[in-house]
């Protein structure tokens, strides 16, 4: 696992010196990434493993039975999407260390509004079907793409959003310097993520 992580490191930072970032914007990026070397450490691992395998066990027993096995009691209380999707990402994230866990919960859930739609009003039944066609559709590691695209995303914005908004003369800028970072991570996320051999799609014909 900790292989595949320092590939889409890797691949980060080679994508940051990619054409399409303005020098200063290149320069902030660069000195971010060697910065973090804990870009995604032990604690981060440990989540991608566990979105692995409520992925897995989602498609082979079931939303319902999954759901409640990871959120215990409190699916009881959950009737609308968004509070299911603040359940999981919170289930997910428990144990990462604060600051990573407040990033790793909004990234989660970004995700998980990406695939089904963006669709917050979305009832919870019509929620549970479109996540299990996503993941037929693009598979666990489609789902673990689009965490990764939008983690690595936000910690970048996060941390440079101060320095990069004062280096800017007009909001036109930001948005265009934000919308490369954005397109550096999706790119980044999709390479290393299809590098990830180990985790084989699981054979629903087996089940």
């Amino acid at each position: 696992m900790a292989k595949q992580m320092s590939r889409v490191v890797k691949d980060l930072k080679y994508k940051a010196s990619e054409k399409g970032l303005d020098s200063f914007t290149e320069t902030k990026l660069q000195q971010w990434l060697a910065a973090r070397a804990d870009l995604l450490n032990p604690e981060m691992q440990r989540l991608f493993k566990r979105m692995y395998q409520f992925a897995l066990q989602t498609q082979f027993e079931g939303f319902d039975r999954v759901f409640k096995k990871l959120v215990g009691g409190s699916a009881e209380s959950a009737t609308t999407t968004p509070a299911w999707i603040e359940l999981i990402a919170d289930a997910l994230c428990r144990g990462i260390n604060a600051r990573e866990s407040d990033i790793a919960r909004k990234s989660l859930q970004e995700a998980f509004y990406f695939c089904i739609g963006i669709a917050p009003e979305l009832s919870p039944l019509l929620f549970r079907k479109r996540l299990q066609a996503v993941l037929r559709l693009r598979g666990i590691k489609g789902i673990i793409r689009v965490f990764l695209r939008m983690h690595l995303c936000n910690l970048i914005c996060t941390d440079l959003h101060d320095s990069l908004q004062a280096d800017t003369p007009t909001g036109d800028v930001l948005n265009r310097r934000l919308e490369e970072i954005e397109r550096i991570c999706q790119n980044a996320a999709a390479a290393g993520v299809s590098s990830w051999t180990k985790w084989s799609e699981p054979d629903l014909n087996l089940t």
